[in-house]
This record gives C-alpha cells, sequence and structure tokens, in this order.
C-alpha cells in the first residue's frame, strides 16, 4: 500500500511532467525541420529564481519518464534539448552536447547534457563513446569543441 508521503510526490511529479509536455511536444517536432543551432538558441532560457532549483538527475529522469509516456520516438536530441532549456532556466548553466561514432551500422549520432558536474540524465561511459563534434552554451551559441578534452 503506498505511503502518505507518495500521494503529493505522485501529484508533484505529474505537475512536472504536464510543465514539460509543451516543449517536449515542440522539440519533437522543431527538430525535423529547424536547424540545430537555431534550435539551442531556442531551448535556452534566462535563469529566472527558483528556489533550490531541484535535482538535475531527478529532472532528467522526469524528461526521460515522459518520453515513455509520449508516443512517438525517444529522440535523444528531443530529450536533451528539453533538458538543456529546463537547465538553463534553473541557473545551471548546461551545454548542450552532439557527437558521432562508427557503429556496427555505420556513423551513429547521440545528444546529451552537461553541466560543471558531468552528464546529466545519461550514461557517461556510454557518452564517452561518442566524439563530440558541436557544443552549445550560454544563450544557445556554439562552443568550441576541444578535441583532447573528454566527452563527459
Amino acid at each position: 500500500m503506498p505511503t502518505a508521503s507518495a500521494a503529493p510526490r505522485r501529484w508533484r511529479t505529474a505537475v512536472t511532467l504536464a510543465r514539460l509536455l509543451p516543449s517536449y511536444v515542440l522539440a519533437g517536432a522543431l527538430r525535423h525541420v529547424v536547424p540545430l543551432n537555431r534550435l539551442a538558441r531556442w531551448a535556452w532560457r534566462e535563469p529566472v529564481a527558483r528556489s533550490g532549483g531541484g535535482d538535475p538527475q531527478r529532472l532528467a529522469a522526469a524528461v526521460t519518464r515522459l518520453g515513455q509516456l509520449v508516443p512517438g520516438d525517444r529522440n535523444c536530441l528531443r530529450r536533451s534539448l528539453v533538458l538543456y532549456r529546463e537547465l538553463s532556466a534553473r541557473g545551471a548553466d548546461p551545454r548542450l552536447v552532439v557527437g558521432f561514432r562508427r557503429g556496427s551500422l555505420g556513423v551513429e549520432g547521440h545528444a546529451w547534457v552537461t553541466t560543471a558536474d558531468g552528464v546529466v540524465g545519461d550514461d557517461a561511459v556510454h557518452v564517452a563513446t561518442f566524439t563530440p563534434t558541436c557544443r552549445f552554451g550560454r544563450a544557445g551559441r556554439a562552443e568550441p569543441i576541444d578535441p583532447t578534452t573528454p566527452a563527459v
């Protein structure tokens, strides 16, 4: 039987998912027609005052959960755009990174988000197998990639 504290936690999760849904749907549609540099600028939000800002990994879990609930693909770029958007609004100074690697079926791409604390909402070991090719920071601006720096 659920505990008394489970109901408010479920309510907060439902509110968070409902708040993220419009950005998630829009990111899914825009990624097909808008260049990546413009998507990054769209996704960036100036930080706003929020109490505590919340745990970035918890936010990433909510975005992943939303991807499981929304019909359609579970695209890493879509998730990363929404996470980058939310973390920027919370003042976490995130980076949106896109990288590639050679896979068994050819070239594979992946998108992920980092903060000063490392990779958010993704497996750092998995991310390290990709070579970063572009990175977007504050205000969605492209940043140089240092090939000597690890992907994470």
